[in-house]
């Protein structure tokens, strides 16, 4: 059993799909097949929402991976902005409904998650070479819209696809697929810290240095004014 297979069963996230104001909130598996939220039912509580701007939160390891196309295309048609935010993670087909966001945020903490749509198949040759056929097309339907935000080559794409990739918010910044971080007041510095100090050609002992004394800093105050610093000097190329 997969990591995502285990995660729905062992901790699954409550179906719930609500509107306040102009926020709507889809959390749980996508798809009616595993009693999780629908294109319908998202269409019942946006309909509610008379601003032409959304503020979408997400929390679901994904699901029907064509309900998520459908869904994230129905909200894109619906809203002029969308405002997109994974309050804990969006995998498989929530990754594409997040993606219908005009800007994505993810809180320190959050997880975005990409891989290859897979099924289950039953059947003899002709039948099982049609479903590769039918998984090959949807693979190509999702790297299009990952390719949206993706600012890398389409074979590096398929690589992360490939591998199924957790990418935390820093990372999925990083590729482009987040525009917007929310660090908590007591985020450490993370190794991208180092490999930048390393590009720079910066000494990386003194920056492991300076992350030592930022964990020792008891206060939530001082550590983001450390924080701060660390990051200058990274960005100024200073020791």
């Amino acid at each position: 059993m997969d990591k995502l297979s285990k995660l729905m069963l062992q901790e699954p996230i409550k179906a719930e799909v609500k509107a306040d104001s102009n926020e709507l909130y889809l959390y749980g598996t996508v798809g009616d097949a595993w009693d999780g939220i629908t294109l319908k039912d998202v269409k019942r509580k946006a309909e509610a929402i008379e601003s032409n701007h959304v503020k979408l939160h997400i929390n679901s390891y994904g699901g029907d991976a064509t309900e998520g196309v459908a869904i994230r295309n129905y909200l894109k048609d619906k809203f002029d902005t969308i405002e997109a935010v994974i309050d804990g993670i969006a995998a498989s087909a929530a990754s594409i409904i997040a993606l219908s966001g005009d800007t994505v945020d993810m809180p320190s903490g959050s997880t975005l998650m990409i891989h290859n749509p897979h099924t289950i198949a039953i059947g003899n040759r002709t039948a099982l070479l049609k479903t590769v056929k039918a998984l090959e097309s949807l693979e190509e339907s999702y790297k299009d819209i990952y390719m949206e935000h993706f600012n890398g080559s389409r074979e590096e794409l398929t690589e992360l696809m490939d591998n199924e990739s957790w990418l935390g918010a820093e990372e999925a910044k990083t590729y482009g697929f987040v525009t917007a971080v929310e660090e908590g007041e007591n985020s450490l510095p993370s190794y991208a810290a180092l490999i930048e100090a390393k590009i720079k050609n910066i000494d990386t002992e003194v920056i492991t240095g300076k992350i030592d004394e930022f964990k020792e800093q008891p206060k939530a105050q001082e550590k983001n004014v450390l924080l701060k610093r660390i990051f200058k000097s990274l960005k100024e190329g200073e020791k």
